[in-house]
Protein backbone atom coordinates (compact mmCIF):
# COMPACT_ATOMS: atom_id res chain seq x y z
CA UNK A 1 0.00 0.00 0.00
CA UNK A 2 1.13 3.48 -0.68
CA UNK A 3 1.35 6.14 2.00
CA UNK A 4 -1.23 8.26 0.21
CA UNK A 5 -3.99 6.70 2.33
CA UNK A 6 -2.26 7.90 5.49
CA UNK A 7 -1.94 11.40 4.09
CA UNK A 8 -5.55 11.57 2.96
CA UNK A 9 -7.32 9.78 5.80
CA UNK A 10 -4.87 9.95 8.69
CA UNK A 11 -2.99 7.08 10.26
CA UNK A 12 -5.84 5.47 12.25
CA UNK A 13 -8.39 5.67 9.50
CA UNK A 14 -5.87 4.32 6.98
CA UNK A 15 -5.32 1.30 9.26
CA UNK A 16 -9.06 0.66 9.36
CA UNK A 17 -9.32 0.83 5.59
CA UNK A 18 -6.30 -1.41 5.18
CA UNK A 19 -7.99 -4.06 7.36
CA UNK A 20 -11.20 -3.74 5.35
CA UNK A 21 -9.30 -4.11 2.09
CA UNK A 22 -7.54 -7.25 3.38
CA UNK A 23 -10.90 -8.72 4.41
CA UNK A 24 -12.38 -8.00 1.00
CA UNK A 25 -9.41 -9.64 -0.74
CA UNK A 26 -9.64 -12.74 1.50
CA UNK A 27 -13.38 -13.03 0.84
CA UNK A 28 -12.77 -12.71 -2.89
CA UNK A 29 -10.22 -15.52 -2.78
CA UNK A 30 -12.65 -17.73 -0.85
CA UNK A 31 -15.44 -16.89 -3.29
CA UNK A 32 -13.18 -17.83 -6.19
CA UNK A 33 -12.39 -21.20 -4.61
CA UNK A 34 -16.07 -21.90 -4.02
CA UNK A 35 -16.81 -20.94 -7.62
CA UNK A 36 -14.19 -23.39 -8.86
CA UNK A 37 -15.69 -26.19 -6.73
CA UNK A 38 -19.18 -25.44 -8.05
CA UNK A 39 -17.86 -25.50 -11.62
CA UNK A 40 -16.19 -28.88 -11.02
CA UNK A 41 -19.43 -30.31 -9.62
CA UNK A 42 -21.37 -28.90 -12.57
CA UNK A 43 -18.95 -30.48 -15.04
CA UNK A 44 -19.16 -33.85 -13.27
CA UNK A 45 -22.97 -33.76 -13.27
CA UNK A 46 -23.06 -32.88 -16.96
CA UNK A 47 -20.81 -35.85 -17.70
CA UNK A 48 -23.04 -38.20 -15.70
CA UNK A 49 -26.16 -36.89 -17.46
CA UNK A 50 -24.57 -37.35 -20.88
CA UNK A 51 -23.48 -40.88 -19.98
CA UNK A 52 -26.99 -41.74 -18.74
CA UNK A 53 -28.59 -40.40 -21.93
CA UNK A 54 -26.08 -42.28 -24.07
CA UNK A 55 -26.62 -45.52 -22.13
CA UNK A 56 -30.40 -45.10 -22.30
CA UNK A 57 -30.31 -44.47 -26.05
CA UNK A 58 -28.02 -47.44 -26.64
CA UNK A 59 -30.25 -49.71 -24.57
CA UNK A 60 -33.34 -48.56 -26.48
CA UNK A 61 -31.69 -49.24 -29.83
CA UNK A 62 -30.41 -52.66 -28.81
CA UNK A 63 -33.78 -53.81 -27.42
CA UNK A 64 -35.71 -52.54 -30.45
Amino acid sequence: MCSLNKEVFGKERAKQYKKKIKTIIENAKLSSEVGKAVQEIHDALMLVIILMITASTTTSIVTS
